[in-house]
């Protein structure tokens, strides 16, 4: 969901004007981007490698719930 909406803001931030932005137009964005790559021959593949690294790449950079606790 975050990789939907962060695509879909940088997409509103480039073709839509400042006056209509929101988190829903965001999210709607996004969500066909990746629904329209998911659904292209040969395209698939690429987009489904790219959602796992950024995946897995942000549960690595994410904070340590252990490590906040202890501090």
């Amino acid at each position: 969901m975050a990789l939907q909406l962060s695509i879909g803001k940088l997409i509103q931030k480039h073709l839509f004007p400042e006056n209509n932005r929101s988190e829903t137009l965001a999210t709607l964005v996004g969500v066909f981007v990746w629904t329209l790559l998911l659904s292209l021959p040969y395209i698939w593949v690429l987009a489904v490698f790219a959602i796992f690294a950024v995946g897995v790449g942000l549960v690595i950079t994410a904070p340590s719930r252990a490590k906040q606790q202890i501090a």
